[in-house]
């Protein structure tokens, strides 16, 4: 075998047709290649070139002949052949997902796209590198420690392009805790509906309709498409009871630092409906409620109502409530005993304070009392506290009670419709 005659050749067609010098230790030219070279077991020389240095071992010439072949496009001939994979095909097609999906989480079936509209001038991958498994690269590196072992200048280039190395823990931090950070940024809470779906933005609920349409919040990349109504509800069920019970518990103290919502229920009594409650009879002075009650965010800003109640029909779940006595379906006499109690509780205290900024408003103290509060008002709102106030009764009743305030009394809503 002669290094000029068969080697030199056979590396410059393995080039021609693979558009790289790194040549697999078990490759051999094809039979029906022309020359000599036809046939020759060009890994085998390759690999002994690499180890032994034959064929070029003192001769500076071969050694420039050997990386001339590629230099029309960058190319070098490959003495370290796990090298060359990890500088030339894991760390460029790393650069390029992360450019190309705005986050650096690879999945681990993920192959560089084939195609050539998948690739732009701005972020472009060698033909070698297109259908390239990406994702089996990455699982092998974060398993078996493939490529990094003993080479600490292999981990510095994955730090660079930040390296994912907790595949599920950078799903939760990137996409749970950070989507349900946005959530709340946007509604004001952290009830997520278990079919909600990050699109490109997401609605403002602090901001007039017209104003969002002009100035919509723009979402992440990376939590477009993303699922979080699912996830959440998921985690909600779990309470990751399938996770290591200490990564369990702090997992689940990092939901609870930003309020995550584990009891829905339980949520929807004590942090939208008792606060709007107290905000609504210490505003008006009286319980009548309008059926069409929505709070919107002009409440909340202007008139200090609680953010959880944003887009809530409270009328309509005040009105419920009270003719059902049973504020989710299901609850026990007790549990529901102890809502109406707390009911009770929110209602006289608020009574309390709306009274007495009305005194202040006729002393002429306080310019924003409450308003006067109509005989039909009065009625009503005595009519409820004594519905409320019969825990005995609610907490051994079977069923909840259908029992209502006197027609008289609710006859009609639409007086108190403008309480908003």
């Amino acid at each position: 075998v002669t290094f000029e005659d068969e080697v030199l050749p056979a590396l410059a067609a393995f080039y021609a047709e693979r558009g790289h010098l790194n040549v697999p230790r078990a490759y051999v030219v094809p039979s029906d290649a022309k020359g000599a070279m036809a046939g020759t077991k060009l890994g085998l020389r390759v690999d002994r070139m690499r180890q032994r240095g034959d064929f070029v071992r003192g001769d500076a010439t071969r050694l420039a002949a050997l990386d001339a072949i590629g230099a029309a496009t960058g190319e070098t001939f490959a003495w370290d052949s796990e090298d060359w994979v990890f500088y030339k095909q894991v760390i460029p097609s790393l650069r390029y997902y992360i450019k190309a999906h705005h986050k650096n989480n690879v999945p681990a079936g993920y192959e560089t796209p084939k195609e050539d509209e998948a690739y732009s001038a701005a972020n472009n991958l060698k033909p070698y590198n297109r259908g390239y498994a990406l994702g089996q690269r990455v699982n092998d590196i974060r398993a078996k420690g493939t490529f990094i072992d003993g080479r600490p200048d292999r981990f510095d280039a994955l730090h660079g392009v930040e390296f994912v190395w907790d595949d599920e823990e950078f799903y939760f931090r990137q996409n749970i805790l950070m989507g349900l950070l946005v959530f709340r940024r946007s509604r004001g809470h952290l009830h997520v509906p278990a079919d909600f779906v990050f699109g490109d933005t997401i609605q403002d609920s602090w901001r007039p309709s017209k104003v969002q349409e002009r100035f919509p919040l723009i979402v992440m990349p990376h939590l477009r498409g993303f699922e979080l109504g699912a996830a959440v509800a998921q985690i909600r069920h779990l309470r990751f009871r399938d996770r290591d019970p200490q990564l369990a518990k702090a997992r689940i103290k990092q939901l609870d630092k930003i309020g995550f919502i584990w009891d829905l229920r339980a949520w929807h009594f004590g942090k939208v409906f008792l606060p709007t409650l107290r905000w609504f009879v210490t505003k008006h002075g009286h319980v009548a409620v309008g059926k069409s009650l929505t709070i919107h965010y002009s409440a909340v800003a202007k008139d200090g109502a609680p953010t959880e109640a944003i887009g809530r029909d409270f009328g309509k779940m005040f009105t419920r409530f009270i003719e059902t006595l049973d504020f989710s379906s299901g609850w026990s006499g007790a549990d529901r005993a102890r809502a109406c109690e707390r009911t009770l509780n929110v209602i006289t205290s608020s009574l309390r304070r709306a009274h007495k900024r009305t005194t202040n408003r006729r002393s002429g103290s306080d310019g924003d009392g409450a308003r006067v509060v109509t005989e039909k008002q009065k009625k009503r709102t005595d009519a409820i506290i004594e519905r409320l106030s019969d825990f005995e009764a609610i907490r051994d009743a079977e069923q909840p009670s259908a029992e209502q305030p006197s027609a008289d009394d609710r006859d009609d809503d639409d007086d108190d419709d403008d309480d908003d």
